[in-house]
Parts: C-alpha cells; structure tokens; sequence
C-alpha cells in the first residue's frame, strides 16, 4: 500500500535519522523505550508509551543519544490521500497542527493519554497488518489508520484540557508529579494507596481524585501501567521471566499474570515468544 508505511526504528538501524519518511510524508511514532533526543539542537526525552507527530513539512535533524537505547514504531502515510476523509467541520489532521514551531508541527502525547486512548495497541495491531500478506489487510489498515487519526485528535484535545487545568492547578500538580516520580522509582517494591497517602501525608480521597484529574486514570491504573511497561521492556532486555516477575512489585505470579496479559494483550511467555520471532 503505497501510501502507508509501517516501519519498526532502534537505535541499531540509526532510524532517528531521516525520521520523515518521504517527502510530504505525515508520521505518527510510537517509543516503546524511554529515550533522549535532539531535535533541531533542542533535547526532548520522550518516554516509553509517548507519541510524536509530524507533518509532512517539517525537515527534522534528529539525533539519539548513543548511551541511550530506543525502539519506536512509526506509521508513514500521505496526507494528501486521507485528506478526503475530512469534513466541512471536522479536521482529520487537526492534531497535527495544533503544536506549531515556526509555522511547523511537533506534537507530542504522553504515554499516560496513549494508554488510556489505547493508541498504543491501534499502532501494534497497525504494524502487524502491515506485515501481513492476508487479503483483507490493506482495507483494514486504512480502517485502522482512520481510527488513530480520529483517536489521536480526542487524546490531543483532552491533553490540552489536562495541560490547561495543570496550569490552573499548579500547586495540586506539583504533588502529583512528585508522585508519579516517586512511582517511577519504587516499582520494583510494594505500592498501595496507604503507602502513597502516608509517604505524602495526604487523604485517600485528595489522592484518587486529583490523581484522575491530571492524569486521566486512577493511581492504581497508573501503578499496573507503569509496571507492566517495566516488565516489558525487561523482557525485551533478555530477562528471563521469573526475575521479570520478582522485580514487578508483585508478591504472586498469579497477580502479574493477570495484569500483565490485561495490559498488554498477551500473556509475558506470548510476549517474549512474539517479540523474539
């Protein structure tokens, strides 16, 4: 299908460079590890989960950081065609307008909007139709590509709405990202609501409700997402999957089993099947 490309990037191929597709190419990438970029002499650090958009206008000079492995996937697609599907009083692409640098755009979701959205699932299943030589998968990558398009301008509005009220809540953001980091930080061990409420002193309540607001989902939502994106990215680093399971922060396999195949659609021994060929 000429006017989609499907294409998985690492810091072994040196994808980062020439990131824009061809020319007047629209791109849609997907990190599936945290990364440090250089982007025009600007450094950004997307991470595992986030999405960046580019328009077809933009000439990016993009460079990794070579101490810092990354993976992507990145959808490829001409504008020009998909631009039909538009309405009078909708914008397809509005997306990718909306960040602008120099009359150019650089859009950026993060990964807490990507899960909730599942936009992270849309690409993989759009990476696999592409590597399919079944009949129908053409017509089901267009289906699934219009449905990112649409999904993506929903999760750049409430992004926006987040970001806004971030601003205007900055005292009772601050808290929150001082707890997301500390999340970050103490995956490995045991994480309750009490344990958060008391390491912050804060209420229970304070805790899930502000914690929804900013982020969209609840703590513990955030807490299983976090770790099972963990765990995947261990797996992916050669770790076999009972020291996966021991450093997730969950005291039974059962309990990681669970979540992980919730998450990610498959269990961890499908994943690492799946990812290794």
């Amino acid at each position: 299908m000429e006017y989609i490309i499907v294409q998985k990037k690492d810091s072994v191929d040196g994808g980062l460079k020439g990131l824009s597709g061809r020319e007047n190419d629209y791109a849609i990438c997907l990190f599936l590890q945290n990364a440090e970029l250089h982007v025009n002499g600007k450094q950004y650090t997307p991470a595992s989960g986030s999405i960046l958009l580019l328009n077809g206008d933009e000439n990016l000079n993009m460079a990794a950081n070579t101490d810092c492995s990354y993976e992507m996937l990145c959808i490829y697609f001409q504008e020009r065609y998909f631009r039909k599907f538009s309405e009078a009083d909708y914008d397809l692409f509005a997306a990718f307008q909306n960040e602008k640098e120099n009359g150019k755009s650089r859009g950026w979701l993060d990964s807490c909007i990507v899960f909730k959205y599942g936009l992270d699932r849309k690409i993989l299943t759009m990476y696999e139709l592409y590597q399919s030589d079944k009949t129908e998968a053409g017509i089901m990558l267009l289906s699934v590509l219009l449905d990112i398009l649409v999904t993506v301008n929903r999760a750049c509005q409430e992004q926006r709405r987040f970001e806004e009220q971030k601003r205007e809540n900055s005292d009772s953001s601050q808290k929150i990202d001082e707890i997301i980091r500390y999340i970050k930080e103490h995956l490995d061990g045991r994480m309750t609501l009490d344990d958060l409420r008391e390491h912050f002193y804060i209420s229970k309540y304070y805790l899930c409700h502000e914690f929804k607001r900013v982020t969209g989902m609840s703590c513990l939502e955030y807490i299983q997402r976090e770790r099972i994106e963990e765990a995947k990215r261990r797996l992916r680093n050669g770790w076999p999957i009972d020291k996966v399971w021991l450093c997730s922060g969950y005291e039974y396999y059962s309990s990681f089993y669970r979540v992980f195949k919730k998450i990610s659609g498959k269990s961890p021994k499908e994943y690492l099947r799946d990812i290794r060929g």
